[in-house]
């Protein structure tokens, strides 16, 4: 209809100019006039027939525009689509990540390899010098649905397999989590570090007397702006220093807690600002457990080790204040443990409970000489070691001092031999560690650890003196 109006309406249109401009000729012959506009009605018709094709060219054109135009979002929008749903693929020094668009959901893979070297300097040796895997842990470790974190962590070091970690770790809030499976148990300063970040290759003799990794669950967290972390926990009750046990055969449950705080975390005083202080122990009740731990030195060879047959019967706790402190290039970590059981020898003429209480601290002092800053974590080189560039890594100087003691009431309870265990073991180490990049580090450490009270013939055991070096890979 539209069409329509518009034709007739451009022909009236132009036969009135044609009328109006052809009034002359008209007046001197009308039929000439009128075959003359006859004419140009016709010539107009033809125009307005070639407009009108036009026009529907064009509109068929603009319909197509349109049809592609549609397209075109279509696929824009698949293409937004597809990428927001695919998985994203890094690779770097913390290792190789696969995560979603919105990081809800992402696996890293990792692993590290700690090769050492143990080469004793005194005599008689406890065991030959050696080298040997002394850890090698590959990991995977992610999140699941935002809130659900997961790691897997299983140890092939020393021709041993041994689950290490295995757990979820559920964190709706920063403030409370709730971790459970497989993990270490809040209660060693040192023993809480990474593996990865340790100062010396081995631990001092406060690991001795705390849990390693235990099975149960954990609520964990960090309070006032991270100035304050607490842990409580509920777990099978492993023996000391000790990973390797993934059952537990009595009812006997193992309470853990452990508090860290930084009071000084916001003043203007830098130097005392990543000073913290904290406190943890463990309490259960553990009976008719047979007691199998023993007790090594630094140099890792066993000075003491329980009589065969002592069993757990009744309380057992620990506790232990710990603190750390780390200005720029220097830091310092200090912990004390006291570790108390009930213990019973039933093929003893006087079986009855006794408690036994051993104890031991430590006091580690580090420097990086290359200007990093100090952290319990893992140092990072500002400059990684390149022989072409001149970069030389982080040099780190360590030194520490510690101390075991074993109860004397074990040779009194016969729940140890004065022949084969010493009762006093005190260490000082020296230590020098390479970190070449964040994924590289070296250390080389003299430890001499000396005993007292029994374990060679009823006289103290000989000194020790050992060289330890190890060569760690990360990714």
């Amino acid at each position: 209809m539209v069409r329509f109006r518009f034709r007739w309406f451009a022909i009236l249109a132009v036969a009135g100019i044609s009328l109006l401009g052809s009034r002359p000729a008209m007046a001197q012959s009308p039929t000439g006039a009128q075959t003359q506009l006859q004419n140009e009605i016709d010539q107009l018709k033809q125009k307005v027939e070639a407009l009108e094709a036009a026009n529907a060219q064009l509109q068929h054109l603009d319909q197509q525009v349109k049809i592609v135009d549609r397209k075109l979002d279509q696929q824009q929008s698949a293409t937004r689509e597809e990428a927001l749903t695919r998985p994203v693929v890094d690779v770097g020094p913390d290792g190789f990540f696969i995560h979603s668009q919105d990081n809800s959901y992402n696996l890293r893979i990792g692993g590290y390899m700690q090769a050492d070297g143990r080469f004793y300097l005194s005599e008689p040796k406890p065991t030959g010098s050696e080298f040997l895997i002394r850890r090698l842990r590959p990991y995977f470790e992610g999140t699941v649905a935002k809130y659900y974190d997961f790691r897997f962590m299983t140890d092939f070091g020393q021709g041993t397999t041994t689950l290490e970690d295995a757990y979820a770790d559920i964190h709706y809030w920063p403030e409370f989590r709730l971790r459970v499976g497989k993990f270490r148990e809040p209660v060693g300063l040192e023993r809480l570090e990474e593996d990865r970040a340790i100062k010396f290759v081995e631990r001092g003799l406060p690991t001795d007397l705390v849990p390693d990794r235990d099975l149960g669950f954990n609520l964990h967290g960090d309070l006032f702006a991270q100035r304050v972390e607490y842990a409580l926990g509920f777990f099978n009750g492993t023996p000391d220093n000790t990973a390797t046990d993934d059952s537990d055969n009595n009812d006997g449950k193992d309470f853990a807690g452990r508090i860290f705080v930084h009071p000084f975390a916001d003043t203007s005083l830098e130097y005392v600002r990543q000073l913290g202080l904290g406190i943890a122990g463990t309490y259960g009740d553990e009976r008719s457990t047979t007691i199998d731990s023993t007790y090594k030195s630094t140099g890792q060879a066993v000075f003491f080790t329980y009589a065969k047959g002592v069993i757990a019967s009744g309380p057992r706790y620990r506790y232990s204040p710990q603190f750390n402190y780390y200005w720029r290039s220097f830091g310092l970590l200090g912990e004390y443990v006291q570790n108390t059981q009930r213990l019973l020898l039933p093929s003893s003429k006087n079986a009855h409970p006794q408690p036994i209480s051993n104890q031991a601290w430590q006091l580690a002092a580090t420097y990086l000489v290359t200007g990093e800053d100090a952290t319990y974590g893992q140092v990072k080189p500002r400059r990684n070691f390149d022989p072409i560039d001149g970069g030389i890594g982080a040099w780190e100087f360590a030194a520490r001092i510690d101390k075991l003691l074993i109860d004397r009431d074990v040779y009194k309870y016969g729940f140890a031999s004065s022949s084969t265990s010493a009762l006093e073991a005190f260490e000082w180490s020296l230590g020098v560690n390479w970190y070449l990049n964040p994924n590289v580090k070296m250390q080389f450490d003299y430890e001499h650890t000396g005993f007292r009270y029994g374990a060679a013939k009823g006289h103290d055991r000989p000194d020790e003196s050992v060289l330890l070096s190890e060569l760690q890979l990360q990714f």
